[in-house]
């Protein structure tokens, strides 16, 4: 995106006999001073910049921050940036625009690969980034006021790092017409893998008859624990019922034979638990399928085919697990099992009864 550069304010530029260039008051949109100097002979920098109120607007964000960073170049490459940036009011409205989701570190795709060296600079940071009030965060789906308390931090030939934590004050999530509302809650970031932080999500469903269904999510966000409870107390399958039909399970699935609707609940339960999920994230699920563990809590089962040849099911009942599915032909499939408790290979013949 291009954003013209200008100020109504005089700038200070000096240039010596050997052709350096001093900024001793260089101004952009009249309220971000930039000084220091450049030297074109080694294509060398050292500069300030610094603001008190900079105002950034694009399609992402419009918000306004003070700024102090410091920052130097070498051999005309950026080298190092570091400094303070404090968020003072403002929304974002940033989506991400991966239109994939995989989480498992064992599956390796090729376009992250070429992504990756795309994004590869050799720059060291330590930025920190905070704010003085609760910014606006605001989507098609989501409408929360958050904190952050971060830092991006980055050594020579290393991979950048986000660091801290960033608070959710309030808001709601909405879903297929359904509202999540947020109690205070937290998104850790400790390493390099920003794009797959620790949760504290706190959230609450409220029924048409009062029901207050509480919504706790943990784990990191590629494989999150999700745990229901309910004031008055619910089953899990009647919590499910209520997020996806707004009537308990008993009611929404009556019918006369006692196995008839336990089959019935489950393919219900299924088919509205795929929706929510396809409505609510980057990647499309093909299949969902309702587990009932040992002890009476409830699991799942999701499947996505990427190709004519592979398929990626991910199954959390007692443990999570996930597996990469491989046809080398109409009769033979490889089955790669990842778990908790360890890993597999599977050979399966698949037997044509046409």
């Amino acid at each position: 995106m291009e954003h013209k550069i200008y100020s109504n304010k005089a700038s200070k530029i000096d240039i010596n006999e050997n052709g350096d260039i001093e900024l001793k008051e260089f101004w952009v949109y009249d309220n971000l001073l930039v000084k220091g100097a450049l030297k074109p002979a080694d294509m060398s920098a050292d500069v300030s910049i610094k603001s008190d109120g900079f105002n950034y607007i694009s399609d992402d964000a419009n918000v306004s921050a003070k700024i102090d960073l410091h920052v130097g170049a070498e051999d005309g490459s950026l080298r190092s940036v570091t400094g303070d940036i404090e968020l003072l009011e403002g929304v974002v409205k940033y989506i991400p625009k991966k239109e994939y989701a995989i989480g498992d570190e064992d599956i390796i795709i090729i376009q992250d690969i070429k992504d990756d060296e795309k994004k590869t600079f050799n720059t060291e940071l330590n930025i920190r980034i905070s704010s003085l009030k609760p910014i606006r965060y605001k989507t098609e789906e989501v409408d929360v006021l958050f904190t952050p308390n971060l830092v991006l931090y980055k050594e020579l030939n290393t991979t950048m790092q986000l660091l801290g934590v960033l608070y959710i004050n309030s808001g709601a999530v909405t879903i297929s017409q359904r509202e999540f509302k947020f109690d205070e809650s937290e998104i850790y970031f400790y390493d390099e893998k920003y794009t797959n932080p620790y949760l504290n999500l706190n959230l609450h469903y409220y029924t048409l008859d009062n029901i207050d269904i509480e919504i706790y999510i943990t784990n990191r966000a590629n494989s999150p624990v999700i745990i229901f409870s309910s004031n008055p107390y619910l089953s899990q399958e009647d919590i499910m019922s209520y997020i996806l039909f707004g009537s308990s399970a008993s009611s929404a699935f009556d019918t006369t034979a006692k196995g008839s609707k336990t089959q019935l609940g489950t393919l219900a339960l299924g088919a509205g638990l795929k929706e929510l999920f396809n409505k609510s994230a980057n990647l499309n699920i093909d299949t969902l399928n309702i587990l009932t563990n040992e002890d009476g809590t409830l699991g799942y089962e999701i499947g996505k085919r990427f190709s004519k040849n592979i398929r990626v099911v991910y199954r959390n009942d007692a443990i999570s697990s996930i597996t990469l599915q491989y046809a080398l032909s109409k009769s033979i499939r490889v089955d790669v099992d990842v778990k908790e408790t360890g890993q597999g290979v599977g050979i399966y013949y698949i037997k044509d009864f046409n």
